[in-house]
């Protein structure tokens, strides 16, 4: 029995022996590995740094990495990648969702991947505005040589492009694949339009942690600031200037504010060919507009204002040449090529010799002229029909011949300006005040002033008290209403003028002293021949007409010497 016994502890012994002598490979000698129940399993190998050598598919956990990012594999011989942590959904700083586009993984001390997961089949994309940059492969970037130690910073610029900015003080050269370029900078940084992928501390020429820079949801908030304005709809922010704070070149602007122009080394307004249009100066929001005329040709005939001219009316006025909106010239009366004639009516010589200044001479009735003051007016020529029925008229002759020495239509620009007032308007009447080719109304040309309200005449108008515009050449008339009603006993400043380039005449009319009246242009039956200014009233019933005198003048240019 003992021996029976001994021999079989002695087999027993052996058998142990063989055991523990010989290595299971679990890869070939078992169809099916179940581990669900062991106390604990090590799949990996573990330590606090990667082996130098690999083969693809091996396993390493790193144990001193950030709690999930301690996975490594072995993609290729010797090169290992990050599997776990911030690519993938790793505990503590990971993910919330696999996203594995354009992550940066340190493989070894020498070489960095970007985009292990690029692939031709799954790209990363990037997108600046509607400029979409693919990348169909990982980046690597390799550390030739150095020794020092600083940081780098890698993001995508608005080009599309992975640029690695490392600092000056870690001394390194670094080399990168396609789709990647390096720079050196003192202090690299995130540019403000760029998507930052990580930072990689270099230390002692070798790369060493790295923090992951992605972000899956941002946001960027817009301010407007100064002059900027922000409007979003469906989703789109439009950023554009705010046109009620910023001026725009060829745009309209409504400038507040003081504005100081006196550094400009030039200012230069508005100008063009011809004179102003009519329908840029006719509300009190284009009053101050400016203008220049360039096609003139003419001293003091090319500066336009819009200013206000009646009680509701605006429109431009000349103020070089042929006259302001106040009614003073400015034509340089010394200028050879100038003319200016005025009479302020003074008591000087009669009704035979000539009355006043410029040697007014009346149809014969003389008797019917006298003078006087009245307040501040200095002055004042009263003049009188002389009975029922009756014509009276005081001309400017040229010296007793009874002919023009006016032709209008021949001087490049003129103003003529008469003070009057009609201080009688009983029943059938008709005032007159202009210049005529025969010193009367009715005259083959002229262009005048006329109020007229006649049924007893030998020629009549039944325009009431509503005073025209009258243009005629050889007989022919053109009568424009003024729209202004006149009362008697109203002192009138009426205004015909042309200005430089033009050939229409302009009308206006002041009442009592007010601003003159929109102009009113007119075109046709104007004066083609010479003439002389006129005053004359008329009575067409058994009632004496009267009309006071205070002021005449005559101003022009393009006179020959």
């Amino acid at each position: 029995m003992y021996l029976r016994t001994f021999g079989a502890l002695l087999a027993l012994s052996s058998t142990a022996g063989l055991l523990a002598q010989t290595q299971v490979d679990l890869r070939s000698q078992t169809k099916q590995v179940d581990f669900s129940a062991a106390p604990a399993t090590r799949p990996v190998k573990t330590g606090t740094t990667a082996p130098a050598t690999c083969a693809t598919g091996d396993l390493f956990f790193r144990t001193t990495a950030t709690p999930g990012q301690n996975l490594f594999g072995c993609v290729a011989a010797n090169t290992w990648i990050q599997l776990s942590g911030g690519a993938s959904g790793g505990s503590g700083s990971g993910s919330a969702t696999p996203w594995n586009d354009l992550a940066v993984v340190r493989v070894s001390g020498t070489l960095l991947m970007i985009g292990s997961a690029c692939t031709t089949a799954a790209p990363c994309n990037i997108r600046f505005g509607n400029v979409v940059t693919v990348i169909a492969s990982p980046i690597t970037v390799t550390i030739g040589a150095g020794t020092g130690t600083g940081l780098a910073r890698i993001y995508v610029t608005d080009s599309g492009v992975v640029l690695v900015d490392h600092s000056l003080s870690a001394g390194v050269t670094l080399t990168c694949t396609a789709g990647c370029s390096t720079q050196q900078s003192v202090v690299p940084v995130y540019p403000a339009n760029s998507i930052p992928l990580g930072e990689v501390l270099i230390t002692a020429g070798a790369w060493s942690t790295v923090t992951d820079m992605r972000a899956l949801l941002h946001s960027r908030a817009l301010t407007a600031g100064q002059g900027i304005s922000i409007t979003e709809a469906a989703g789109v922010a439009t950023v554009e200037i705010d046109t009620g704070d910023v001026p725009r070149l060829g745009g309209n602007n409504d400038w507040t504010g003081s504005n100081d122009f006196g550094a400009a080394s030039m200012f230069r307004m508005r100008n063009g060919a011809g004179v102003p249009a009519t329908g840029e100066c006719n509300a009190a929001a284009h009053a101050g507009r400016l203008y220049v005329r360039n096609d003139t040709g003419a001293s003091n005939a090319s500066f336009y204002v819009c200013a206000k001219t009646g009680a509701s009316a605006y429109s431009w006025e000349l103020l070089g040449g042929g006259g302001t909106g106040g009614g003073s010239s400015t034509i340089d009366c010394m200028s050879e090529g100038a003319v200016c004639l005025k009479d302020d009516f003074p008591y000087t010589g009669s009704g035979t010799g000539g009355y006043s200044e410029l040697s007014w001479r009346t149809n014969g009735n003389p008797a019917y002229a006298a003078w006087f003051n009245s307040g501040t007016r200095v002055g004042v020529l009263r003049f009188i029909t002389g009975g029922a029925n009756a014509v009276n008229s005081i001309y400017q002759d040229a010296g007793g011949a009874n002919v023009g020495f006016l032709n209008l239509s021949q001087l490049a620009t003129f103003e003529l300006v008469f003070i009057w007032q009609p201080a009688t308007l009983t029943a059938n009447y008709q005032f007159a005040v202009g210049v005529s080719s025969d010193g009367t109304m009715n005259g083959p040309g002229g262009a005048m002033f006329r109020l007229a309200n006649s049924t007893g005449c030998t020629t009549n108008f039944a325009e009431g008290a509503v005073l025209h515009y009258i243009t005629r050449d050889s007989g022919a008339a053109t009568a424009t209403s003024s729209g202004i009603t006149v009362s008697a006993g109203q002192w009138l400043k009426t205004r015909v003028r042309k200005l430089s380039g033009e050939t229409q005449l302009r009308f206006a009319v002041s009442v009592n002293g007010a601003a003159y009246s929109a102009e009113t242009t007119v075109s046709t039956n104007l004066p083609s021949t010479s003439l002389q200014p006129f005053f004359q009233v008329t009575s067409c019933d058994g009632n004496d007409q009267v009309l006071y005198l205070d002021y005449f003048r005559f101003s022009a240019t393009g006179v020959a010497r």
